[in-house]
């Protein structure tokens, strides 16, 4: 998976170590890879991230949230899909969720 085939709009992506990840291939194939931190944009003052949890696990799910300030604590979003489909799904939230609040 490329960091192209998310539309992004303002965010500057950091971090991305998704490359690996293949739809075609079942997510229980790829859990050597799937780990908390794979993928970090910056929208000011918040950040948008991506991750698996628990790492490595093939009970875990992804987590798409978007922080403020390094509140990992609070949330401004926060969802947690089980699929690639529907990480993609919830990444473009995600992004439209950091842009309001960037706009704010």
């Amino acid at each position: 998976m490329k960091r192209t085939e998310i539309d992004w709009r303002s965010g500057d992506v950091t971090f991305w170590d998704l490359d690996f990840l293949d739809a075609g291939i079942p997510l229980p194939e790829q859990l050597d890879d799937l780990k908390e931190d794979l993928a970090q944009a910056h929208y000011g003052g918040f950040v948008l991230d991506i991750g698996w949890f628990p790492s490595f696990s093939e009970q875990g799910t992804f987590v798409v949230r978007v922080v403020h300030e390094s509140d990992w604590e609070a949330a401004l979003f926060l969802e947690k899909p089980a699929t690639l489909s529907d990480m993609l799904e919830s990444v473009g939230r995600a992004v439209q969720a950091a842009e309001t609040a960037r706009a704010g």
